[in-house]
């Protein structure tokens, strides 16, 4: 029988979309680096029953529009290897106004966008840099 470890370090890409997650950063916390369409995005990560959400705010226009992100990747054990798995974006524009009952039509448009990624188990120790690279601190 094949011993398994929850992954704790998430890597997906695809149609603008770029998502690095460490479950276990080095302070113990989560660490979530997320761009959309070369947006940097503050994100939260959170375990739901889809799996690992990671949802942030896009961009705020106020009076005009928000542009909401979603990502759903699935948790992953792992045996030996990493494990490749597909995910999905989910982009909800909201039209704003200062009163919202004056916004006539559709309030919310979506938009999905196919990613693929890779899940593995890193070193506690180890921490991902900002362009998404791996890197250990005070390696030297």
């Amino acid at each position: 029988m094949t011993t398994t470890t929850p992954a704790n370090h998430y890597d997906a890409t695809g149609s603008g979309i770029a998502l690095v997650v460490d479950t276990n950063g080095i302070n113990g916390r989560p660490i979530v680096h997320l761009t959309v369409d070369g947006v940097k995005v503050r994100a939260e990560l959170s375990k739901t029953p889809f799996g690992l959400e990671v949802t942030g705010t896009v961009s705020n226009v106020p009076d005009d529009s928000a542009l909401y992100v979603r990502v759903t990747v699935p948790q992953v054990n792992i045996g030996e290897e990493p494990v490749s798995f597909a995910a999905v974006a989910l982009l909800a524009t909201a039209r704003t106004g200062l009163a919202p009952q004056l916004v006539e039509g559709v309030i919310h448009t979506y938009q999905l966008r196919p990613l693929g990624g890779s899940a593995s188990v890193v070193d506690s120790l180890v921490a991902v840099g900002s362009a998404g690279r791996t890197s250990t601190p005070n390696a030297g």
